[in-house]
C-alpha cells in the first residue's frame, strides 16, 4: 500500500483531498495529514511517502527550503504543490528543485484528479 501526506493549514482542505484521493487511487493509498513545514520533514523522517501533496502558503513555512528538504530525505518522494500561488511566477522554481506537479486551488476536479493519477504513476507535470 502506498501512502501519501497531505499538507495544509486549512483542515477542510485536507479532508477535501483525501476525499479525491480516495476517488482518484483507490483503497490503494493510506493517507495522513501535516499543517506546517515542520511536521511535514518530521513525518518524512519517520515514514516512507509515496507522494506529497503540499499547499505553498502555511504559518513559519519556507516551502521551498521544505520541499528541497523533503527531496533530500526521500529523493524518490513524488510531490504536488496544490495553492492560490500563481503558478507562472512560482512554478518554475519548484519545477528547478524536483516538484513533479503545481495546480491551483481554483482548478477544476477533473483537472486536479488527473494531476494527481499521472504524478502517482510518474509522469512529470508543470
Amino acid at each position: 500500500m502506498k501512502t501519501t501526506l497531505i499538507a495544509d493549514d486549512h483542515h477542510l482542505v485536507q479532508k477535501g483531498l483525501r476525499i479525491m484521493l480516495r476517488e482518484v487511487l483507490g483503497a490503494d493509498n493510506d493517507v495522513e495529514f501535516a499543517s506546517n513545514g515542520d511536521e511535514v520533514l518530521t513525518k518524512l523522517t519517520h515514514t516512507h511517502f509515496h507522494m506529497l501533496i503540499t499547499d505553498l502558503n502555511m504559518p513559519g513555512t519556507d516551502s521551498l527550503e521544505m520541499v528541497s528538504s523533503a527531496l533530500k530525505i526521500n529523493p524518490d518522494l513524488k510531490i504536488l504543490i496544490v495553492t492560490v500561488a500563481p503558478d507562472a511566477i512560482f512554478a518554475p522554481r519548484y519545477l528547478r528543485v524536483g516538484v513533479k506537479g503545481y495546480v491551483s486551488k481554483e482548478a477544476s476536479d477533473d483537472a486536479l484528479s488527473v494531476m494527481v493519477h499521472n504524478i502517482r504513476y510518474t509522469y512529470s507535470l508543470l
